[in-house]
Order: C-alpha cells, then structure tokens, then sequence
C-alpha cells in the first residue's frame, strides 16, 4: 500500500523545518525600518512553510499522476529499504552533483573573467553553517518547492492539456517541465543575491540563473529517472563539492 497523501504532505514539510532554521541563521538578519529583524525572521519562516506545505500538496496530487514518485520515503510501505534505495542511486547522485558543481565553477570564472579587472580569486574561509544550510534548505525545501511542486505541476498540466487519453506521459513533458521549473529556479536565487549585497549587473544576472539553471536541470532529471530523495541527494552533495573546492582554494591561495 502506497504512503498516503497526508503522510506525505506532512513528511516533506517536517522534513523542511531544518532546512527553514539553518537558513534563517545563515542570513543577514533582514533590514526594515521600524520593524524587529526577528519578528521579519518568524514571518519568513512562516511564509516559507506556508509555501512548502502549498508545494508539498501540490505535489501529492500531480507527482502520482505522472510518475513521478519518492521511493525513500514510500520504502516502507513498499516493503523495501530506505537506507538500500540511497545506497543504490548514490552513485548516481555523486555524479549529478559533480556535474552541477563543475558547471557552476566554470560558469563562475567565465563570470570573473569577464568582469572590470579580469579574473581574481580571493577565496575566504567557507562556513560550516553556510554548508549546513545550503545542503539542508537547498538539498531539501528548494526540492520540495521547485522539483516536487512546480515541475510536478507543469508536467501534469501539459499532459493534461496536450496529451492522449489513456497513453503514457511521454518523455518531451518531462523534459518541458524540467526546463521551465530550472529556469524559474535560477531566477528565484536573484532576490537571495540580492540580499547577500551582489551587484547585480547583467553578467552577474546571467550567471546566477545560468549555474542554478544547470543544476535545476540535472536534478529536474534526477527526479524523473529516480525520484524526488535522490534529487535532494545530489543537491545536498553539490553543496559539500563546493565546500570542499572553497577550502581547498582557501587553503592554497587565502
């Protein structure tokens, strides 16, 4: 018997509380006149899992529909073994993240070249709590609400809308709904960017949604071919590649 729809709702969105936690931590507390930074921390969190729980529902409803599973967390229910599932595809999710981890670095120096004064490299030391969230807020809620929710949503509607009546969800829906939940992906770090202090000029703005734009694209794919906890796998580990080329650079250069 498959995991209910509630189970799984709340599953996902108790598995994002970390995730919303180490985030808020991580940031720069938000500045706006007249208002405590911690009470716009709470309100964020609070919009956030509002948000999660939206993508969460979404999710259980059109992901099925399509295909689209998660096979850790059904394990039970299936009568197999979660730990098993990961041990199989973490191979698979090794390689997703170091694609996606190599194609952000070239694309950052790409990004560095091209800017006024050329390439330079000032690496500082990277921070555990910046790791710890990027790989339980990204690796986790960013899946949930762009993999699970949206291209779950976009890839049913276009089934929906253009398919046949009782065929098989072909391939090119996938791949249509992959591509635009990535691009949506990509813009969504803008605001992030921002916050942090970027400058956002237009090199810098094709950047960020190029990087992000790839790595949605490798999870996106990874969710279709071997569902929504092996995406999160390789999205947590592209983060711990990061973290291990910035300290290597710190290490070398700083």
């Amino acid at each position: 018997m498959p995991i209910s729809r509630s189970r799984l709702i709340f599953t996902l969105a108790g598995l994002s509380i970390p995730g919303l936690i180490l985030i808020l931590l991580a940031s720069p507390a938000p500045a706006v006149p007249g208002v405590d930074p911690n009470t716009l921390r709470i309100a964020s969190a609070v919009q956030s899992l509002v948000m999660i729980l939206a993508a969460a529902t979404i999710g259980a409803f059109t992901a099925p529909a399509v295909g689209l599973r998660t096979p850790v967390l059904g394990a039970r229910a299936e009568g197999q073994r979660p730990l098993a599932i990961l041990r199989r595809n973490f191979g698979s999710a090794l390689w997703a993240a170091a694609i996606t981890a190599a194609s952000g670095i070239a694309l950052d120096l790409g990004n560095r070249a091209l800017q006024p004064g050329g390439l330079t490299l000032e690496p500082a030391f990277p921070s555990v709590l910046q790791l710890l969230a990027g790989m339980t807020y990204g690796g986790i809620v960013e899946e949930i609400l762009i993999r699970w929710g949206l291209m779950s949503l976009f890839v049913w509607a276009g089934w929906k809308l253009f398919g046949r009546r009782n065929q098989p969800v072909a391939g090119g829906y996938f791949w249509a709904g992959n591509l635009l939940a990535a691009v949506l992906f990509g813009l969504g770090h803008l605001p992030a960017a921002t916050a942090l202090g970027v400058e956002l000029t237009s090199l810098t703005v094709a950047f960020i949604i190029g990087a992000n734009s790839v790595g949605g694209i490798v999870f996106g794919w990874l969710y279709w071919k071997k569902g929504l906890e092996i995406a999160m796998l390789a999205h947590a580990l592209t983060h711990v590649i990061l973290f291990c080329v910035n300290l290597t650079l710190w290490a070398l250069l700083g």
